[in-house]
């Protein structure tokens, strides 16, 4: 894994190897972020990262400046991780460790993108995230 644009372009983000957790590969990372690139000002924009895992794509917005990023995943090694790195590399990243469920019930945040990227055993959870945040207006 790699931070492919902005402040931090280039870095490696050398995690743990932790069975339960898939970092999106930077091959689906550099499709995701061209097509943002023709759409949004990243250093306008506030996201919500949910099932972050390592923060990939949470570091990612962060290095290329977004206003606000925060992530959230359930697994206690992960959130260690995202919080040592982006401390260590002085990204704002605002890291919580929750079920996403729970902490989209709790939130009152709005935000203008919300990336979700579930383990593959919990894809059932992508219905009941997209009708609370439409719900809430997150």
């Amino acid at each position: 894994m790699r931070i492919i644009s902005g402040k931090h372009k280039g870095r490696k983000i050398k995690a743990p190897v932790i069975e339960e957790i898939r970092p999106t590969t930077d091959f689906a990372k550099t499709g995701l972020f061209n097509v943002l690139n023709n759409f949004i000002d990243y250093e306008q924009v506030s996201v919500l990262d949910l099932c972050t895992g390592f923060g990939n794509i949470a570091l990612e917005f962060a290095s290329r400046g977004a206003v606000l990023v925060d992530a959230v995943d359930v697994h206690p090694q992960a959130i260690r991780f995202i919080k040592n790195f982006s401390s260590a590399i002085q990204l704002p990243v605002n890291v919580y460790q929750s079920d996403v469920i729970q902490f989209l019930k709790k939130c009152y945040q709005r935000y203008d993108i919300i990336f979700a990227d579930p383990p593959f055993d919990a894809v059932d959870i992508l219905n009941d995230v997209m009708n609370i945040v439409t719900e809430r207006k997150l």
